[in-house]
């Protein structure tokens, strides 16, 4: 296991000039300049890449943690993802952006119903502005970045990231359960005002 604020150690780190001395030192270099899909991890015995390190971590711990995942297929833009799915059958995406070698993000979707559309479109041109600007101050409070959260409201997605550089199964957790907390925000706050 790694030594808290590094998180991949490997004896070729030591030698001068290697890549992952450089990857770990200057993360930038490697993000601006290199295809994330082409960074190998040598001494691991294979063709590993960084980022087949990153999800398979981040697959591990969340099934320590009791989630089921399922593989989202990689495209031009995901070089890979899960949807997790936790015991009470709230789903998460976990995953990492091609150009994005350093970040992994951690995201939710909260499909609005047809009731609670009609509900918001029947109130006021308004009270509509308000119950959105008092959505979006909530997720704001709790620390999402968000989109769909104009009208017509179809559905919200929120996420969070955390970054290489200090991922830690602390910290990557933290943020999955903030996600999943964030769904029950949204959820909550959508009942409250629209029922």
């Amino acid at each position: 296991m790694a030594a808290p604020g590094a998180v991949l150690r490997y004896p070729e780190r030591d030698r001068p000039g290697s890549r992952l001395q450089l990857l770990e030192e200057k993360p930038h270099a490697f993000a601006s300049g290199l295809r994330a899909s082409r960074v190998p991890v040598t001494g691991r015995g294979g063709d590993e890449t960084l980022q087949d390190l990153l999800r398979e971590k981040c697959r591990q711990w969340l099934i320590e943690d009791r989630w089921s995942l399922q593989e989202v297929e990689p495209n031009n833009e995901t070089a890979w993802g899960f949807v997790a799915v936790d015991e009470s059958g709230r789903r998460i995406v976990v995953g990492q952006r091609r150009d994005r070698i350093d970040m992994i993000s951690i995201s939710a979707t909260v499909s609005v119903g047809e009731q609670h559309g009609r509900r918001l479109a029947s109130m006021s041109p308004a009270a509509q502005a308000r119950f959105l600007a008092d959505l979006k101050l909530e997720m704001l409070r709790a620390d999402y970045d968000f989109s769909g959260a104009e009208l017509p409201l179809s559905q919200i997605t929120i996420v969070q990231t955390c970054f290489f550089d200090g991922l830690s199964k602390d910290l990557f957790m933290d943020r999955v359960k903030s996600v999943r907390k964030g769904l029950l925000l949204i959820i909550v706050f959508l009942q409250s005002r629209l029922s």
